[in-house]
């Protein structure tokens, strides 16, 4: 089995002030389920990380995916941030080696090419 990264290799999120989600809990289900699905510290998938995936201080983690996914974001506090569903490593293999997004503010980034998007681009929803 292998997996692929959420978005590159980590997992980032940001509080609505923009600032780091230190503390958040990335949990992970099936897709259109409330049935937990593992997420990888790395693309071999032979280490499983914990569900919800703890965001470490600077708001990011390891998270690699291998399919389809509910993914639901909570802060420190379990206050939903965000949910989308489906997520999938198919669409988040479009994402690795893409450039980085510049943080605007709390609800936007800009990227290679002068675009300007809501951080719901960040959240791979569809």
């Amino acid at each position: 089995m292998s997996a692929t990264g959420f978005v590159g290799s980590k997992f980032y999120a940001w509080d609505e002030n923009g600032d780091p989600l230190a503390g958040g809990k990335l949990y992970t289900y099936e897709a259109r389920t409330n049935n937990p699905k593992a997420t990888y510290q790395s693309e071999d998938a032979l280490v499983a990380n914990t569900n919800p995936v703890i965001l470490n201080a600077d708001g990011y983690a390891d998270v690699y995916l291998d399919g389809a996914y509910k993914v639901v974001l909570k802060d420190s506090e379990d206050v939903e941030v965000w949910t989308s569903d489906p997520v999938t490593s198919n669409l988040a293999s479009e994402w690795i080696n893409c450039q980085t997004p510049t943080y605007v503010s709390s609800t936007s980034v800009t990227l290679a090419g002068n675009h300007t998007n809501t951080n719901k681009l960040l959240r791979l929803q569809t």
